[in-house]
């Protein structure tokens, strides 16, 4: 139940249009373990969110975060660049690979090839020449916690 509840929440982002992978379904998993709403009596149930709905952007607005007594969160994510997969077994991550960041108020990356940042708030959006592609289609709460947790620490994760 646990496997086939992940896997409906990912298909259900797909029928939305979005790519989907294996990140989504490694993100939902650990959304169950890291993020509030899973207890032991509900782990194996859809009774609770396990984690939904949990935005990255929203951090900006809880108590500790806005009175300076937390952390600042800045989340690091490698990506294999294409062709990765041709390179013999254990190979390194090549130094040409983009890494994004991710923070409570932006996400995007410092590398050259790429060189821009988004909104948090707004991830998911289609860009086009760093405005949106349309008038009416801004993405919103795309950004979630366990979606960027999850791509930190994927090794499916591939740029395009």
């Amino acid at each position: 139940m646990f496997l086939s509840e992940i896997v409906a929440q990912v298909t259900s982002k797909a029928h939305a249009s979005f790519s989907t992978g294996l990140t989504d379904i490694w993100s939902r998993a650990l959304s169950y373990h890291l993020f509030p709403g899973t207890t032991l009596s509900n782990f194996f149930s859809n009774s609770s969110t396990h984690g939904a709905g949990i935005l990255y952007s929203s951090i900006q607005s809880t108590p500790s975060f806005t009175t300076f007594s937390s952390p600042f969160p800045i989340t690091v994510i490698d990506t294999r660049p294409p062709g990765f997969q041709n390179l013999p077994p254990n190979s390194s991550l090549p130094l040409n690979a983009t890494v994004y960041e991710a923070t409570p108020f932006e996400f995007g990356s410092y590398d050259p090839d790429l060189s821009a940042f988004i909104d948090m708030k707004y991830l998911g959006t289609k860009l086009n020449q760093l405005q949106p592609a349309s008038s009416t289609s801004c993405v919103t709460n795309f950004d979630q916690a366990a979606f960027i947790a999850g791509s930190s620490s994927s090794i499916f994760f591939v740029s395009n």
